[in-house]
C-alpha cells in the first residue's frame, strides 16, 4: 500500500511527520512549512542539475557501450569475410 513512500525525501517525511503530531499546538503552520520545511528555488534548481547531469552520464555510458559493442560486431564481420 505504502509501496511510493521509499521515493519521499526525508524532508517531506519529516514533514509529514510533524503535521500529524497529535496535539495541533506542536504542527508547524503554513508559514513554518512554507519557510523553514520547503526547499527554496536555489536548492530546487541545484537538486534538478543533478538529476540532469546523472541521465546524461548515464546515456553516455549507454552509447558508448553500444559503439564498442558495434565496432567489435563490425571487426568481427570483417574477419569472417
Amino acid at each position: 500500500m505504502l509501496d511510493y513512500v521509499s521515493y519521499l525525501s526525508d524532508s517531506f517525511k519529516k514533514i509529514i511527520k510533524l503535521m500529524l503530531k497529535r496535539d495541533p499546538r506542536q504542527r508547524p503552520s503554513v508559514q513554518e512549512v512554507l519557510t523553514r520545511y520547503l526547499p527554496d528555488q536555489l536548492e530546487l534548481e541545484l537538486k534538478w542539475e543533478k538529476v540532469q547531469r546523472n541521465v546524461l552520464k548515464n546515456t553516455k555510458e549507454t552509447l558508448e557501450r553500444k559503439i564498442e559493442e558495434l565496432k567489435k560486431a563490425k571487426q568481427r564481420s570483417k574477419s569472417v569475410n
